[in-house]
C-alpha cells in the first residue's frame, strides 16, 4: 500500500490520536455503506453486542454498560465514583476528563504512578484499592 502525506495541515495533535491519513479504504467503503442509516441510534445491534460479551465472559448483561461516546462514559463512571465519597484510582499521569469530573462531583482520588517504562503499575493500583473504591481508572494508550 503506498504512503501518502499527511496533509498540508498544521500541527497534527498526535495526543488526541488524530491519523493524519484519513480512514482506510476498507473504513471508508464500511462508512459509506451505513451512510442510508447514520441517522439511527444502533439500539437493537448494542444489545446482541451487550449480550454477546456478557456471555462470553460469563457476566449478567446487567453488569455491562454501554455509552455512546467516551466522554459520556467519563461523566457517567464519576458520577457513580463520586456517590457517596466513593473513591477512583487512576495512574498518574493519565487523561484528565474523568479525574476532572471525578473530582468536580466530590470523588476521593487515589492516584498511582505509572512504572519506569509509563506502565500502569497494575499491582500499585490493586493495592491502592480500598472498601470506599467505586472504580479503577485503566486507559490506553
Amino acid at each position: 500500500m503506498k504512503r501518502l502525506p499527511p496533509p498540508a495541515r498544521s500541527p497534527i495533535v498526535l495526543c488526541w490520536n488524530e491519523n493524519p491519513y484519513g480512514p482506510s479504504p476498507a473504513a471508508r467503503a464500511v462508512i459509506s455503506g451505513t451512510i442510508a442509516n447514520a441517522c439511527r441510534y444502533p439500539d437493537e445491534e448494542i444489545t446482541q453486542l451487550v449480550e454477546l460479551l456478557a456471555r462470553k465472559e460469563g457476566l449478567p448483561p446487567t453488569t455491562l454498560w454501554w455509552v455512546r461516546g467516551r466522554v459520556s462514559c467519563c461523566v457517567l463512571l464519576a458520577c457513580c465514583t463520586a456517590a457517596g465519597a466513593a473513591r477512583s484510582s487512576q495512574p498518574e499521569p493519565t487523561y484528565a476528563e474523568l479525574t476532572n469530573y471525578a473530582k468536580n462531583a466530590g470523588a476521593d482520588l487515589a492516584f498511582v504512578p505509572v512504572d519506569k517504562q509509563l506502565n500502569h503499575d497494575l499491582a500499585a493500583m490493586r493495592a491502592a484499592v480500598s472498601g470506599r473504591t467505586r472504580a479503577v481508572y485503566v486507559c490506553k494508550p
